[in-house]
Formats: structure tokens, C-alpha cells, sequence
């Protein structure tokens, strides 16, 4: 991977692409595509649910499908506005400190998170989520991950002109990814006491609360 060291790695969950299938057109910065969210929009349930429901992300599915005719986006990526790069990641969605023979979709976004930020130390590396869950998880491991709000607040100037977060991608976090935004914050509440340190998240405590039971 070769991204543009003048802007941050932003890599985008599902829920993000679902909800903004535009999101390319919106942020100019480095992204990350991570085969776990290809992988779980060709779930049959999953991609019937959304066809339904109108939503289901063929504009962004087609430009990836544009794009990997014109070049490898997982060796060589392709190049975006501002001289980004887009990047689809199959190789590092394991890590040896996240449950290693895990598969669980927000185990492999914490683990690739933690791949790109050992090799690009000085570049900030950020998961866009607007899941609740994955934000609490991520935390125990020291990863970032803010929603789309977030991002565009502590980088506007990478956001097209005059975009309305809120309008674009609506509520969609769920009752269970607002419970998770409420224990994220418990838990930074708890890392500032002193003596206080988070340990390696156990996905075994956390059965019943995975992306299936999760609201896109």
C-alpha cells in the first residue's frame, strides 16, 4: 500500500457504504475497503433484506467492479482525488493480539486497523462506523473509530463542500449500537481512572451481540 501521508486512512465499515453508497464521491482522503464488507453485502439474507428495503449499495459495488477492471486494488489500489488511494484489503484481517482464528467481521476490521497503523506509525488511521459495538470493541484494543459526523468534524476540510452528514446517512446505528456507544463511553471513562487498564477484548463474552443480530 502506498497511501498519500497528507491525509488520514479512513477504513469504511458497511453500515457506512450501505447507508452512503456514495461515499467516494464525498471523502478525499485514503480509504480502505476491507473484503469482510463485500463479503457480508453477498449474504444472501443480508443482500435480499436490502433489496427490499431499496438499499442495497449498487452504485459502490459498481464502481469497485469499474475500477478492478482498470487495476489491482488490492496490490497496486487506485488513485482518488487529492492523489489518495483506495485500496480493497484481503491480506490483513488478521492480527496476533485479536483472536487470531477469529471471523468475526469486527474482529477482522479491529485487526486490519492495527496492521496499517504498525506499518504507517505517523499516519492517522481511523475506522468510519457508525455501529456502537464496534466502537466499544475497538477501544479495548487501542484502534480508532469514529462516525461519519466524527470524521467530518475533526476533518472537514477532506469532506466535499456543503454535506450534510446527518441527511446523507440518517439514524442508523440501532438500539443495540447505541447500547454500545454508551458502554464505549463507560469504558473511556474507566481508562482515565488511574490504574485502570483495558484488557484484550474475549469475543466469547460478547456471543449474541454480532453483526447478525446488528442493525445496518
Amino acid at each position: 500500500m502506498n497511501f498519500n501521508k497528507d491525509y488520514p486512512i479512513a477504513i469504511l465499515d458497511t453500515n457506512i457504504i450501505i447507508n452512503c453508497p456514495n461515499i467516494l464521491d464525498i471523502l478525499m482522503c485514503n480509504i480502505v475497503i476491507p473484503q469482510t464488507v463485500l463479503d457480508e453485502l453477498d449474504k444472501p439474507k443480508l443482500k435480499d433484506k436490502l433489496k427490499k428495503q431499496n438499499k442495497y449499495p449498487r452504485i459502490f459495488l459498481n464502481y469497485l467492479k469499474e475500477k478492478s477492471n482498470i487495476t489491482n486494488l488490492s496490490k497496486d489500489g487506485y488513485k482518488l482525488k487529492n492523489d489518495c488511494m483506495l485500496y480493497l484489503d484481503r491480506y490483513n484481517l488478521k492480527h496476533r493480539e485479536v483472536n487470531f482464528y477469529d471471523k468475526k467481521p469486527d474482529l477482522q476490521f479491529i485487526a486490519l486497523a492495527k496492521n496499517i497503523k504498525e506499518k504507517y506509525r505517523n499516519m492517522e488511521v481511523v475506522i468510519v462506523s457508525q455501529d456502537g459495538n464496534l466502537k466499544l470493541y475497538a477501544n479495548t484494543y487501542d484502534v480508532k473509530v469514529k462516525t461519519l459526523q466524527e470524521f467530518k468534524n475533526d476533518n472537514p476540510k477532506i469532506f466535499a463542500n456543503n454535506i450534510n452528514i446527518s441527511e446523507v446517512i440518517g439514524a442508523v446505528t440501532g438500539v443495540i449500537g447505541a447500547i454500545g456507544l454508551i458502554g464505549a463511553g463507560i469504558v473511556g471513562i474507566m481508562s482515565k481512572n488511574k490504574g485502570y487498564k483495558a484488557k484484550p477484548f474475549n469475543a466469547n463474552i460478547y456471543k449474541g451481540f454480532g453483526r447478525k443480530n446488528r442493525r445496518f
